[in-house]
């Protein structure tokens, strides 16, 4: 039975100051992530599952509150995570539509790993942007993409 996935990335932050898993969310960030979680309500999500890092729990959190979930905090989602590992890991632990909030680059190498394009380097995402993609599991090359968003709208292909 097919699922969706939703990759996003953290909405804007505060540049590095102490520490990199510190960095909070800026005001523009946090509308940046409602703005997308508003738009991912009719792709029904069942479970947000975020890296650990304060801004993506900050992200998480925000777009749990549009979707009425609450989010989990998963270590395999930080940015240095290995994307073959992490949907190894994923599709183990969690069932049903997910909405994975993470960090670049590792939301450009989850999305080049689902889609089987192999490129991460080519796949861009901008803060709050979301990939929404549709597979029976999380393996690698069995996705098909059906969309992308950002704060702004809909994407055109090519663009996360």
């Amino acid at each position: 039975m097919a699922r969706r996935i939703v990759i996003m990335r953290h909405g804007e932050a505060v540049p590095v100051s102490s520490g990199d898993e510190q960095r909070t969310l800026t005001e523009r960030g946090e509308a940046q992530v409602l703005a997308t979680a508003r738009q991912l309500i009719k792709w029904d999500i069942d479970r947000i599952i975020a890296s650990p890092y304060v801004r993506t729990q900050q992200s998480a959190n925000i777009a749990g509150q549009i979707l009425n979930l609450h989010s989990i905090s998963d270590p395999s989602l930080v940015p240095e995570a290995d994307a073959l590992t992490t949907l190894s890991e994923l599709n183990e632990k969690y069932t049903g539509n997910l909405l994975l909030v993470s960090h670049m680059p590792l939301v450009g190498s989850l999305s080049s790993c689902l889609l089987g394009s192999g490129r991460a380097e080519y796949v861009h995402f901008g803060t709050a942007d979301a990939l929404v993609v549709e597979t029976e599991f999380l393996l690698p090359g069995v996705g098909m993409r059906i969309t992308s968003v950002s704060p702004g709208g809909v994407l055109p292909r090519g663009v996360c």
